[in-house]
């Protein structure tokens, strides 16, 4: 026998404390994107700007539905925080922020995600007791290896598409950038607690990963890259491949026990 959920309550979210930190985030996030180089305003600077709206949204989208999927809304939520760090990682990387600026947005990011895992907790706890309700808690992004691999990864293309035989080649540089950054952006995010997304994320980090060897096939057919330049990433990509389809039949294991 189901559970019934209890009549919904709409609160004044912007009342809510991770309501206040996360728009606190965004306008941070805001500020430090004026200071990137220009020719990431459609790339990297749209990602992270992207994600860090997506969390006070998601957390508006909570308060206005029931507990299934208030918790589901806040899991989102906590998503796109972990996607806000994998783009200030990326930044990092890059020198487009300094080591004082990320340490104070990722600090920033983590106590969102920490009051908005408090709050789904106590969602269990409370309004949501007797429910079906997964555990709130998802693992340190610093102790997840595909995804350290992947901002290896990333590093890596940054590099090679900074040289010279890269300069006539915008289209590419871009589209190999921006393929790396979602694979490792889709796997801080399959950091969900509801199962389908979780699945989904990790699936869209091999598709990332399959459009990232296409187009390193592309540089090398075009003699852009060496062969041996070409070896090295593809063997990082099918590295990190083999990683995420692990996962992803240990998620099928479980379901199916």
């Amino acid at each position: 026998m189901k559970t019934k959920e209890p009549l919904l309550e709409v609160k004044d979210v912007k009342q809510f404390h991770g309501y206040k930190k996360a728009k606190e985030l965004e306008e941070k996030v805001y500020e430090v994107c004026k200071r990137y180089p220009s020719y990431e305003k459609d790339h990297l600077v749209d990602q992270l700007v992207r994600s860090a709206e997506s969390i006070k949204k998601s957390i508006v989208i909570a308060e206005q539905h029931f507990i299934r999927e208030k918790f589901n809304q806040y899991s989102i939520a906590i998503g796109s925080c972990k996607e806000v760090t994998t783009w200030l990682d990326i930044s990092l990387g890059q020198k487009y922020i300094s080591k004082e600026t990320f340490e104070e947005l990722k600090k920033l990011s983590l106590s969102v995600i920490a009051i908005l895992t408090k709050t789904l907790a106590n969602i269990i706890a409370n309004e949501g007791k007797g429910m079906d309700l997964p555990s709130p808690y998802t693992p340190d992004l610093s102790n997840f290896g595909a995804y350290q691999d992947s901002l290896l990864l990333v590093k890596g293309i940054y590099e090679m598409t900074r040289r010279r035989e890269f300069w006539k080649e915008k289209g590419l540089v871009f589209g190999l950038r921006d393929m790396a950054g979602s694979v490792a952006a889709n796997l801080s995010e399959s950091n969900q607690l509801y199962v389908p997304r979780k699945f989904k994320f990790l699936n869209n980090a091999l598709e990332a990963l399959s459009a990232l060897k296409s187009k390193l096939q592309t540089a090398l057919s075009k003699q852009i890259i060496t062969k041996e330049s070409f070896a090295e990433f593809e063997e990082q990509a099918v590295s990190i491949e083999r990683r995420i389809k692990r996962m992803l039949k240990n998620i099928s294991d479980k379901k199916e026990n």
